[in-house]
């Protein structure tokens, strides 16, 4: 069985698992790697365990929030003491438990429903938060471990200036998009939008330009330093200012995006485990988006701000 990710003697095993992320997040836990998001965006509606163990707690939290978007106004804290490391938690957030207290479970034992979290911004695809903590930590909003990626291999691919989309999906939040196969870079077993970072390339995992932080995962023995450029699409986007064990953090620049001249708010990119790498486009509130489904569309930036 693949492992994803791991933590320690913990491992995330994938299981219905195409697309993930430790940055594309605003949530402090996400500033280091030190949660992992699994998202659903295939349509998958039921959250496998991804990692054995018992269930020790299940708690309801207030989650009401003033954006203007469907949304729950609870949502659910999970807590799974590891079998592989007992003195450990993994602790799961955004899904609505089919399971109870006390109970064993094993990886794809089916854990519960994904729900629309008022934690999320409007554009946020349904998604499962997992971090892993010691127990005195469980219930608090700090205290993550940071959680290192399953990557291995050489980079394949480069990182292009001519970055294309092909729409998969509109909605009233964002487009959802294919990244056209010439503009993928892989690594190992995931692929994702490709950058230059130093003398490397290395794969985006961010909300950019909105979230203002984000992460590139990298091949082992990039040559990468403190400070080094970040170049998306020939632009520097952002710099260095920090390492996780296969990748590095990034601070991001203001640069305004465009798409067939609809402005955007940023884009959504994460790490694919599938042939197809999905993203986001996020429109600026108030933008008439009439992209069709299947459509080939172009990213534009503009350093200077909106024409």
């Amino acid at each position: 069985m693949n492992v994803i990710a791991s933590c320690g003697k913990v491992k995330i095993y994938r299981c219905k698992t195409n697309y993930f992320s430790l940055f594309n997040s605003p949530y402090y836990a996400h500033s280091y790697g030190g949660a992992i998001d699994i998202y659903f965006l295939d349509e998958e509606r039921v959250f496998p365990c991804l990692t054995p163990g018992r269930i020790v707690g299940i708690r309801t939290v207030k989650a009401a929030s003033m954006k203007k978007f469907y949304h729950s106004d609870f949502d659910y804290v999970t807590l799974i003491e590891s079998r592989e490391d007992p003195s450990l938690i993994v602790r799961i957030m955004h899904i609505k438990p089919f399971v109870k207290e006390g109970e064993h479970l094993n990886v794809g034992r089916p854990v519960g429903e994904p729900l629309r979290s008022g934690f999320f911004d409007p554009w946020t695809s349904l998604h499962a938060h997992l971090e892993i903590k010691t127990p005195d930590y469980a219930f608090r909003a700090k205290g993550s471990l940071p959680i290192d990626l399953k990557i291995d291999g050489e980079v394949e691919g480069e990182a292009v200036e001519d970055i294309l989309f092909r729409v998969v999906h509109v909605n009233d939040f964002f487009v959802l998009v294919e990244l056209e196969e010439g503009c993928t870079v892989r690594l190992g077993e995931v692929r994702g939008l490709g950058v230059k970072i130093g003398g490397s390339i290395g794969i985006l995992d961010c909300g950019f330009p909105h979230y203002a932080r984000g992460g590139v995962m990298l091949a082992q023995g990039s040559k990468v330093q403190l400070g080094d450029q970040v170049k998306l699409g020939g632009l520097v986007i952002g710099r260095v200012n920090g390492f996780i064990h296969n990748g590095a953090r990034v601070l991001l620049e203001k640069v305004s995006l465009e798409c067939e001249g609809v402005r955007l708010r940023g884009i959504s990119a994460f790490l694919s485990l599938n042939e197809k790498c999905l993203m986001k486009l996020i429109p600026l509130k108030g933008e008439k988006v009439e992209f069709k489904k299947g459509e080939i569309i172009r990213l534009e930036f503009n350093k200077e701000g909106f024409r």
